[in-house]
């Protein structure tokens, strides 16, 4: 007989003498598997696809600042402000602003 085939044999009889053992094996088996793939999926689709944008490496975002705050805190540009800049502070082909989700 093939060693391998000897082998499997041998696996399968120890697993039906010991069938908890064989249940938490596949289980175990089947989660490290599952989340194997959710995370790839994640990083992939995090890290790996490219952005939808022309130039994604020349994206930034801007904050504000306020002397009345604590130094290096920073704070969102509200509607009034991004609006109402002068076009010479904006040395940029074009800008836009994303909603506020915090």
């Amino acid at each position: 007989m093939d060693p391998l085939f000897r082998d499997l044999k041998y696996a399968v009889r120890s697993l039906f003498r010991r069938p908890l053992f064989a249940a938490v094996s596949v289980a175990t088996l089947a989660l490290a598997i599952g989340a194997n793939g959710a995370l790839f999926s994640l990083v992939d689709a995090v890290l790996l696809k490219p952005l939808p944008f022309e130039e994604p490496d020349r994206i930034v975002q801007i904050w504000d600042s306020s002397p009345d705050t604590a130094l290096g805190e920073k704070s969102r540009v509200s509607s009034f402000n991004y609006h109402h800049r002068p076009m010479s502070s904006r040395p940029w082909r074009s800008t836009a602003r994303t909603p506020s989700r915090w």
